[in-house]
């Protein structure tokens, strides 16, 4: 296939292929990653998924101005040594082309130069956010599957770890999301919840003579979203990658957040948001079980 058929040609010579089909980095003599390398050649029956999908993200933020066009052409560029520190741009890139094209978000992209901050504002419907996009490490398997899905049993405490960094990038007075990027495992509605709300166990009532009633259900304490602790994050997004530039995802709400995001923002995407009536929360858009 010729080159100018090329997803990313943009970002990437042909010569500069070849170097990274012999497992060297483009812009030094550095090996360069072999799942990374993967992503960007692999070419069976026309150009791989991922570096399709790539492509799209990537023109979609090329639309923004040569200064955005510039940033990702050198972040791309400089990364393919290392997969995770190459998933990070690649990340952003996908949450902003979900923002933009799936959710109808106007978007614009944060300078720079000052660092911390977070990647972007979005604005729709009188609602203006500030987004930080996490891709946890042991979230990012790489294509052959040489390594197991998640390095750990639960999703659970990768995503508090990921809330944790994101928050010092966050405003206390602005309306802020983090949104989590996954790859090829999705993280299950049940594992976020417990990130943000604290791991289900059983409780059983117990008195003087043994157990006193029925087992229950509570939450421990390990907890992200309580009342005065880390409340400039309005909600998690989790997003993973379909195979196609379309994400899939969905969104847990911080009941405790200093400014709460609306119910509707993220429609028709599932959401666990507040129901004030019940004083619980709930999950908005999600179908039932049968």
């Amino acid at each position: 296939m010729a080159h100018s058929d090329y997803p990313l040609r943009d970002v990437f010579t042909e010569r500069e292929l070849e170097r990274l089909r012999r497992g060297i980095c483009v812009e030094s003599e550095r090996p360069a990653d072999n799942s990374v390398v993967r992503m960007l050649t692999e070419d069976h029956a026309g150009w791989d998924d991922y570096v399709v999908s790539l492509g799209e993200w990537f023109r979609q933020a090329a639309r923004h101005g040569d200064e955005v066009h510039s940033h990702y052409v050198t972040e791309l560029r400089s990364s393919v040594s290392n997969r995770c520190t190459f998933l990070q741009p690649a990340s952003e890139l996908m949450a902003a082309y979900f923002l933009e094209v799936q959710q109808g978000f106007s978007l614009r992209y944060l300078s720079r130069q000052v660092v911390p901050t977070p990647d972007f504002q979005i604005h729709k419907k009188g609602l203006d956010l500030t987004v930080e996009i996490k891709t946890p490490d042991s979230d990012a398997p790489p294509p052959d599957g040489s390594r197991p899905f998640m390095a750990v049993p639960s999703a659970a405490p990768l995503l508090r770890q990921a809330m944790k960094s994101a928050r010092r990038q966050l405003d206390r007075s602005a309306n802020n999301l983090v949104l989590v990027i996954a790859y090829d495992r999705p993280i299950y509605q049940d594992e976020a919840v417990d990130a943000a709300y604290g791991d289900l166990r059983l409780a059983i009532p117990f008195g003087a003579d043994g157990p006193i009633g029925e087992p229950y259900e509570v939450r421990d304490e390990n907890v992200f979203f309580q009342p005065g602790k880390n409340t400039r994050v309005g909600a998690m997004g989790i997003l993973w990658w379909t195979r196609h530039p379309e994400s899939a995802g969905y969104v847990i709400h911080n009941a405790y957040a200093r400014n709460r995001i609306p119910d509707w923002a993220f429609d028709p995407w599932p959401q666990f948001v507040m129901d004030e009536a019940k004083r619980a929360m709930v999950w908005r858009n999600r179908p039932e079980s049968p």
